[in-house]
């Protein structure tokens, strides 16, 4: 007896969005394959050391094929962020899920360098 087996594909892209390349890559409408992006503790609104090295311009649109997932830190908490006067994780971008970290992380103090290991325990458990 033949029996089917589905499998699930999972690609892994590292990507910046104002790559020389293929700027916006992450958002981008590729062969209307669905694609699940996630940021983790990422200045999407820019900060202006950045900016002024690579032109980068913040994200306004994702497109109908991506599900983007924005995972943001406690800014205070975030060793990269919290002596910056604003917190560059935050943007408004129409059709992002933003979720906000908690402040530990395995009796640690959850900040930018945990935040992708209490990510990757939250998307384990949704699969």
């Amino acid at each position: 007896m033949d029996i089917a087996v589905k499998k699930k594909i999972i690609g892994l892209i590292p990507t910046r969005l104002n790559s020389t390349r293929l700027p916006q890559k992450a958002l981008l409408e590729i062969k209307n394959i669905p694609l699940v992006v996630h940021t983790i503790a990422g200045p999407l609104a820019g900060m202006s050391i950045i900016n002024s090295l690579c032109s980068y311009n913040p994200p306004s649109l994702i497109n109908n094929n991506v599900k983007f997932y924005e995972w943001r830190t406690i800014k205070e908490l975030d060793g990269e962020f919290k002596d910056i006067d604003f917190d560059p994780q935050v943007i408004d971008l129409p059709g992002s899920n933003v979720r906000r970290l908690p402040e530990t992380y395995n009796g640690r103090r959850l900040g930018h360098n945990w935040s992708i290991s209490w990510v990757a325990d939250e998307i384990s458990k949704l699969h």
